[in-house]
């Protein structure tokens, strides 16, 4: 099930306060796949103001959006079903990775892992867990290069 943060409904207008705070966010279609409710959670806070789809498998994802019209993709690679590496190599196959920048994330930690990431073309690797910070300047540092 796909949980945009604009939907929450204990929440104020996340949208248009976040579109004061974040102005170069507004637009902006990033995808998340990530299992774990907690990570989720955090992506939404991390990322407000994004027009964010969050989703707890590459399935989901892909059955909601065949299309990959983000602009960025964030993607646990630990994942029931499909990994984020089988994930990434679809993007690839597709065509997409050179238009959308993909970001692989994981809990492994090892050099392995990180180079085969890269090796395949991710256009980032981030570790959790992570701070929040480097997660947003690397996000916004991907959108602001990626060729439009």
């Amino acid at each position: 099930m796909c949980v945009r943060a604009c939907d929450w409904s204990h929440r104020r207008s996340l949208d248009s306060a976040s579109a004061h705070l974040y102005p170069l966010r507004v637009g902006k279609r990033v995808l998340v796949i990530e299992d774990e409710p907690g990570y989720q959670d955090l992506m939404r806070f991390v990322l407000g103001g994004y027009e964010l789809s969050v989703y707890g498998s590459v399935e989901e994802a892909e059955r909601d959006h065949p299309d990959g019209d983000f602009d960025l993709v964030i993607s646990d690679i630990n994942l029931a079903g499909a990994s984020g590496f089988d994930f990434l190599q679809r993007w690839i196959d597709k065509g997409r990775a050179e238009k959308i920048p993909f970001i692989l994330w994981s809990s492994n930690n090892s050099d392995e892992t990180r180079q085969k990431a890269m090796e395949m073309g991710a256009a980032g690797f981030i570790t959790k867990p992570f701070k929040t910070e480097a997660v947003q300047k690397m996000v916004e540092t991907l959108l602001s290069t990626a060729p439009s």
